[in-house]
């Protein structure tokens, strides 16, 4: 029987702090003068019922010496899977000293409809989009001094791409299976006429702003499918091993012992899966005679709650030790009465950590099995406890 000893309770410190998420870096497609990328705060599997997604838009220019003007624009999305938060919109960036704030976004299936029409999108992908958020991006000549013929020009981070601009957050009202019938993606398209969605450019003269042609725009990373974040990368591993006896040390110890397994998480991984609306909900291991298969099925057990395999024990705790902020935490795991007269395998055993980002469950677990040699180890062992 598998047993988890209580360590010390502690206090989780809440450290504010804020995801990037890496758009992969790559030139504009030949031919191309002017990109829009959309990212994601939520990964794929984390847009679920209830979930909130802030999406942001970048830009990427062929020449970041050219300055911008006023645009229109739409961010397409599936209407049975999500409702837009119009106030959530925020011009961000260069935008921020050069967009009029009082132009409010409105939804507008129709104007969606017609961006579309102008756009080189296929039919088959026009099909998974049923309305749009229009948002006119102008000059704020009042309040920023801002005109549509001097323009704004647009700051070029490091990776190719501007800094954010704009974001906006869509509220996951679908239940799951109009997420699973319908589409997650949020997108724009390619079009660019004054007919429909509009990007202009200027001289920063008095000449007047122009449009971009529609085949001079790329819209290739324009969707947040296309700009997915990555999982968090967490580590849980072992610490150290213990065994502990019983027994005269001039003769030998008794039948029964223990055997300790301590995990380590790092104190940069223990604050992030405790921050940010994240939060630990439980530490724990898996452990089964050694050579037992199926282990991701037991994984896939613990991660759903199920019955595990019949070769496999689980135990788990909401205890875990950790000195200060600074330090790293720990959590043991203690196999209990082990018989050495029956006990001919060894055990492995593999840990993890659960925690949750205020929508899903999320497991870290040891990236390979550890391995307590109770029976091929032992003799060592009772070696090792003689000599203390």
């Amino acid at each position: 029987m598998l047993k988890m000893r209580k360590i010390l309770s502690v206090a989780l410190v809440v450290v504010m702090l804020f995801s990037v998420f890496a758009v992969n870096a790559f030139a504009l497609e030949d031919g191309k003068e002017f990109g829009m990328i959309l990212v994601s705060d939520k990964t794929e599997k984390e847009i679920v019922p209830g979930a909130t997604v802030t999406v942001t838009l970048s830009f990427e220019m062929a020449d970041f010496s050219q300055k911008m003007s006023d645009m229109k624009i739409c961010l397409l999305y599936d209407k049975n899977v999500y409702t837009p938060d119009l106030t959530s919109r925020t011009f961000v960036g260069d935008l921020a000293g050069y967009a009029k704030d009082g132009t409010k976004p409105n939804i507008n299936a129709n104007y969606a409809a017609a961006v579309m029409k102008a756009s080189t999108m296929a039919e088959d992908e026009k099909a998974l989009y049923n309305s749009g958020v229009m948002q006119q991006i102008l000059a704020d000549g009042p309040n920023l001094g801002a005109t549509s013929k001097k323009g704004v020009k647009i700051t070029e981070e490091a990776n190719g791409i501007s800094v954010p601009e704009m974001s906006i957050t869509f509220d996951v009202t679908g239940d799951a299976a109009a997420i699973a019938a319908g589409n997650i993606n949020i997108a724009m398209c390619d079009s660019s006429t004054n007919a429909a969605q509009y990007l202009k450019q200027t001289a920063g003269t008095t000449a007047n702003p122009t449009v971009i042609p529609h085949d001079k725009v790329s819209a290739a990373k324009g969707n947040i499918l296309a700009n997915m974040p990555s999982a968090p990368s967490y580590a849980v591993a072992k610490y150290k091993t213990q065994v502990k006896f019983t027994g005269d040390k001039t003769t030998a110890p008794d039948d029964l012992f223990q055997f300790r397994l301590t995990s380590v998480i790092t104190a940069a991984d223990f604050a992030a899966m405790n921050s940010n609306g994240n939060k630990i909900k439980s530490v724990g291991f898996i452990a089964a005679n050694t050579g037992a298969a199926d282990a991701a099925d037991a994984k896939a057990a613990v991660e759903k709650g199920t019955a595990l395999p019949s070769a496999w024990k689980a135990a788990s705790t909401d205890y875990v030790s950790q000195a200060n902020a600074s330090s790293d935490a720990y959590f043991g795991a203690i196999v209990k009465n082990i018989s050495h007269a029956s006990q001919a395998t060894d055990i492995d055993c593999i840990a993890y950590v659960c925690y949750n980002d205020g929508t899903a469950d999320h497991y870290v677990w040891y990236s390979a099995a550890v391995t307590a040699k109770v029976a091929s180890g032992y003799d060592a062992a009772v070696a090792a406890w003689k000599a203390q």
